[in-house]
């Protein structure tokens, strides 16, 4: 299928016109985002913000690579913006796989994915030691997607 030439004039004219977007000085007929815009910053956060559907298909596609305990979501699935975007615990984790399924999901969420991997035992021995890289995590706003730890419950 091939698009008409003037397919996406009357978008981007009305972009200009509102000034979201604006012709780029170094290249005849390309757009860029004008970051005078003063609603640049919102606009930017209802683009980049994850829908629960896609979370949801993420979460069910991450465990089918070992026997996950638990996992939180937090960074870009909260809008944080550092720290870790996903914390997975679990025994007998395939990390190749999870690496390259999360390497796949880049794309969906628009930028990288910071995620650690925790066996149960390091997890448990950690959080009760009052770790600090965990501690940040529950201080920070985070959702629990999957608690199979028994005994464990948010410290939040």
């Amino acid at each position: 299928m091939q698009l008409p030439d003037d397919f996406f004039g009357p978008a981007l004219r009305d972009l200009v016109k509102l000034g979201i977007i604006k012709q780029a000085p170094s290249v005849k007929g390309s757009f860029q985002i004008n970051t005078a815009f003063p609603y640049i910053s919102e606009l930017e956060q209802m683009v980049m913000r994850v829908s629960k559907e896609q979370r949801d298909l993420f979460i069910d596609g991450l465990k089918k690579f070992g026997k996950m305990k638990l996992i939180i979501v937090a960074g870009l699935f909260s809008d944080r913006k550092e720290g870790v975007d996903l914390l997975l615990v679990g025994d007998r984790l395939k990390m190749k796989g999870v690496d390259e399924f999360v390497k796949r999901c880049d794309v969906l969420f628009g930028r990288p994915l910071n995620y650690t991997l925790l066996d149960t035992k390091e997890f448990q021995y950690r959080y009760s030691m009052f770790d600090r890289f965990l501690r940040e995590i529950f201080e920070g706003p985070h959702q629990i997607c999957l608690n199979a730890i028994k005994g464990f419950r948010d410290p939040q």
